[in-house]
């Protein structure tokens, strides 16, 4: 039988296993991973700069793309047939 309870190391409280990432394998509850992510990437960001421009990069050239093959995707606009007897 597996416990349905489980501490995190980092506040010493205990928790329910669904508040553990990775199905209760972590040592760390999420709200305490948050934090120490959070923390980690503000003591590094000249590591996370380049890391998220490229992201950004990557990110601009599919959305280009998408657009792009929505553009060629999309079929002519149909006009309505012209009345003969309107001039």
């Amino acid at each position: 039988m597996e416990p349905t309870n489980k501490s995190c190391w980092k506040c010493k409280t205990e928790k329910q296993i669904s508040d553990f990432a990775r199905s209760g394998k972590d040592s760390v509850c999420k709200t305490c991973r948050y934090e120490l992510n959070a923390e980690w990437a503000k003591n590094n960001r000249e590591k996370l700069r380049p890391k998220r421009a490229e992201y950004m990069r990557q990110y601009r050239a599919r959305k280009e793309a998408e657009a792009t093959a929505k553009a060629v995707a999309a079929p002519p606009p149909v006009e309505p047939p012209k009345d003969p007897e309107v001039k």
